[in-house]
């Protein structure tokens, strides 16, 4: 559905549709060596210093697997010369002829290795858009190296899994995740595409506003005084303003909308944002989260808890937006039981809830003590 694949998708011929290769792009032999030479980068440094998505998604990313990234301009005997010539005889060809471009006019932003490892709690990438225009996944590993994995489509729910050395085009602004690998590990070539002949106004405005949003929320951290903040948030509003006059229902532009009306405490503003985006992509749990926050700390726990179970339903089982739906939650469910003696929602879910967020964040003292309260209410109930 064209609506769901981002704000450039409409500068793609067939922006909504992915491509899956039918014949291998890599060779065995490109494939095996381009893994080794990841493992020599990462074993030649103590930590990777650079993230997945940085800038971008680093709200949604995975520290384990940022560990596991490679930039390929770091690689010796596969890095830029190799990509070089990869990229002008197979993949600038290949996405011109399935999406309309002018090959001459391409160009990648960035390459990546990342890789996927079950061991090291690197086992998934939770749901982002991608900083580009047109993205490629390769498949290095071969599936017996690794169980589970593929890249989940999320306003589909389908798993896409590919055959080593195959590939994956899709348009960056299409949500989509490294689908959970349970065993072995899954290394994946990863290019973000671009073109001179489409300068994707909208998603640089939108850059620039997330980049004045952080240093708001730094010159608060640091009690900068409120000229800088403000500042940074007039900044930040122009530059969504922009965004949203050009892709008026791109729900992430909607979202950010929201959260910049929350941090003001504009919360009629900021509600009627995030609606918007629930309604401009119903199956995306983040807006449903920013609802459930807004409710929450108006006193509206009953409406708080309707939108946090779901967000829950429309959330993967294991990404960050349901732990957070988890946790709030059964905070709503908490709060009705104490204010009111009652809930719609049973108190043995709420405590269901918290035990599973605890597996991610076993010294969360808030959690704990959320807990301790649920232990207190069923002595009562």
């Amino acid at each position: 559905d064209m609506p769901f694949a981002g704000p450039d998708a409409g500068s793609l011929r067939g922006g909504s549709l992915m491509h899956v290769t039918n014949a291998p792009v890599l060779t065995p032999d490109e494939c095996e060596h381009l893994k080794l030479d990841a493992a020599a980068v990462l074993s030649a440094r103590a930590s990777n210093p650079f993230t997945y998505g940085e800038g971008h998604d680093t709200l949604y990313a995975v520290p384990e697997v940022q560990r596991r990234v490679v930039h390929l301009h770091d690689c010796h005997a596969y890095g830029a010369r190799w990509l070089r010539r990869k990229l002008h005889s197979t993949f600038f060809p290949m996405i011109a002829s399935r999406y309309g471009l002018d090959p001459t006019q391409l160009t990648a932003c960035d390459a990546l290795l990342v890789g996927y490892d079950a061991v090291a709690k690197a086992a998934s990438m939770p749901g982002h858009r991608d900083a580009a225009l047109v993205t490629i996944n390769v498949i290095l590993s071969d599936e017996a190296d690794y169980q589970g994995g593929g890249t989940r489509i999320e306003a589909s729910g389908e798993v896409l899994r590919m055959a080593r050395g195959h590939a994956l085009l899709h348009a960056s602004g299409i949500r989509h995740a490294g689908n959970l690998i349970t065993s072995g590990t899954r290394w994946v070539l990863v290019l973000f595409i671009m073109s001179r002949d489409v300068p994707q106004l909208a998603w640089r405005c939108a850059e620039r506003a997330i980049a004045a949003k952080a240093e708001a929320q730094g010159a608060m951290r640091n009690n900068s005084g409120m000229p800088s903040i403000e500042a940074a948030l007039e900044t930040a509003e122009a530059c969504l303003g922009v965004a949203t006059a050009l892709v008026p229902d791109d729900h992430e532009f909607l979202h950010a909308k929201a959260g910049l009306h929350a941090m003001r405490g504009e919360v009629s503003a900021a509600s009627a944002c995030a609606r918007a985006a629930m309604d401009a992509y119903p199956i995306c749990p983040k807006p449903r989260l920013a609802l459930g926050a807004l409710l929450l700390g108006t006193g509206r726990v009953r409406g708080a808890l309707r939108h946090y179970e779901c967000a829950l339903d429309n959330a993967l089982c294991d990404d960050d937006d349901a732990w957070e739906a988890r946790c709030n939650g059964a905070l709503a469910v908490v709060r009705l039981l104490q204010q009111h003696g009652r809930s719609p929602t049973p108190l043995s879910t709420a405590r269901e809830w918290l035990q599973c967020a605890l597996v991610a964040a076993r010294d969360d003292s808030r959690l704990l003590g959320l807990l301790e309260e649920v232990t207190l209410l069923e002595e009562d109930y």
